[in-house]
């Protein structure tokens, strides 16, 4: 070979080995911290770092395929390419004979999100392409003194972090698929809001909880009767984690943790803000939300106008006529839940007898698909 094909050749080789380290290289240029522990023999948690940034990994012994052992890196100077989390700092999770058969749990400090926002899961698993989004983070708690601790599940090794939710995030059709990101989705973080730390029982019956009282709009919708602005005002609410006005709603009467409750108070707030501007008095309601929507505040009393506020004058005078035959004054304050040219039918039910309107009032419920 002559000296000017040995000098093609070799530069070649470069460009080549060049395009390929760039490619295969790890999405990151900074080790902060770094342990390694056998995992699959017991249930592993380790925890890695310091402040903003610190994980934990918490690995099943039923979740990996065999005993194996893991490292775990907090690592940063990301590179910028598809969702990078935010901060500038990820984990990785590595192992030669690591491989997952189940889920992972990865809690990470980061900075609390903006409200109605919160995190998504985003990992790299040596893909040219970059960072891509897995599923929706969860809030597990804060992080004194102005941190958060969010939480996901991992299923494979490879670099993950927690980046800010869009409001349509693009789930990368991998290895996992997320479910569609909706108000739900976001509900045990307020719930953690208002109570602390949460354990992965609750944050799951947080959320059944949630879709249970969301599931009032489909009877509602199939009878073509849903007011179009009710839904992304109740998602709006459920999915705010820094809605701390409503933690007094988190208790039932007994004085237990009960997030249906506070479920429930975001159906009727969402109900109250999406009635038509004859049935509310906006200002009352702003103040009322101000002030957590206590019933003992005054102004609390006088959001209601209109055919909501005959409807509830009517409902406490027959109650106290008659508490056997009254109707609750529920059905006043969600009446927002159905379309404005439904209601000439409500109000009607205002000018019965008092022996009457219940059943006036039930039938209307009923009849466009109220549970």
């Amino acid at each position: 070979m002559n000296r000017k094909r040995q000098i093609i050749a070799l530069l070649t080789f470069v460009a080549f080995a060049g395009c390929s380290d760039e490619k295969n290289a790890a999405p990151y240029a900074v080790v902060f911290a770094e342990t390694i522990v056998e995992v699959g023999r017991q249930d592993v948690s380790v925890t890695v770092g310091v402040g903003r940034g610190r994980a934990v990994v918490t690995v099943p012994a039923a979740s990996v395929s065999q005993p194996a052992r893991m490292r775990v890196r907090v690592v940063g100077q990301l590179a910028k390419r598809g969702r990078t989390p935010a901060g500038d700092v990820a984990v990785e999770i590595t192992g030669e004979a690591l491989v997952f058969t189940g889920a992972a749990r990865l809690r990470q400090a980061v900075a609390p999100a903006a409200p109605m926002r919160g995190y998504v899961l985003v990992g790299n698993q040596g893909k040219a392409e970059g960072f891509a989004v897995r599923r929706a983070a969860v809030l597990v708690g804060a992080v004194p003194p102005n941190d958060e601790d969010w939480e996901a599940d991992v299923t494979e090794t490879g670099v993950w972090g927690f980046a800010y939710a869009e409001d349509q995030a693009v789930v990368d059709g991998g290895a996992d698929t997320a479910a569609a990101q909706v108000g739900c989705d976001y509900f045990p973080g307020l719930v953690a809001s208002c109570v602390g730390t949460t354990t992965e029982a609750q944050r799951l019956a947080a959320s059944n909880a949630c879709k249970k009282v969301r599931e009032v709009f489909e009877p509602i919708r199939a009878k073509g009767a849903l007011n179009p602005r009710v839904e992304p005002i109740f998602d709006a609410c459920v999915a705010n984690t820094k809605k701390t006005e409503l933690c007094n709603f988190i208790t039932n009467k007994g004085g237990e943790i009960d997030s249906s409750n506070l479920a429930e108070a975001c159906l009727s707030i969402a109900a109250l803000e999406a009635s038509p501007p004859s049935y509310k008095d906006t200002a009352a309601l702003q103040a009322c939300s101000a002030g957590g929507y206590n019933d003992e505040l005054l102004v609390c009393t006088m959001i209601l106008r209109g055919g909501a506020l005959v409807c509830e004058q009517g409902a406490k005078a027959c109650g106290e006529a008659d508490p056997n035959v009254a109707s609750s004054d529920d059905v006043c304050y969600l009446s927002g839940l159905f379309l404005d040219e439904k209601l000439p039918q409500f109000e009607a039910c205002a000018t019965l007898p008092c022996a009457e309107q219940k059943q006036c009032y039930d039938t209307f419920w009923q009849s466009n698909g109220g549970q």
